[in-house]
């Protein structure tokens, strides 16, 4: 019974990490509405593993990869990301156009 258990685990694990691959994947694909749902995704799962990719993603060219990549960061990234965190408020190019 305990050896099944454990199976079971560890099939969600190899699962979720598959997932994780594929949602980084999906960070720098060309469309920018599935780099807007990867970084929404990754945003939820609130993995640390998947920050340096989210910190990167801070530099999109589209706005709503940017807003959810920066709030992943803000969810789980700690001190020394704030403050990268924070000079993206600051630039005028990192914000969105609609927000005045």
């Amino acid at each position: 019974m305990a050896a099944s258990a454990i199976i079971s685990i560890s099939r969600r694990v190899v699962l979720m990490a598959q997932g994780l691959d594929d949602l980084l994947e999906a960070l720098e694909d060309v469309d920018d509405a599935t780099r807007e749902e990867a970084s929404k995704a990754l945003a939820e799962l609130g993995d640390p593993t998947t920050l340096d990719a989210l910190v990167a993603a801070c530099e999109d060219e589209y706005w709503a990869v940017r807003a959810y990549a920066g709030r992943a960061v803000a969810r789980i990234g700690g001190a020394k990301r704030w403050k990268r965190l924070s000079s993206y408020l600051t630039t005028p190019s990192w914000t969105c156009g609609t927000m005045r």
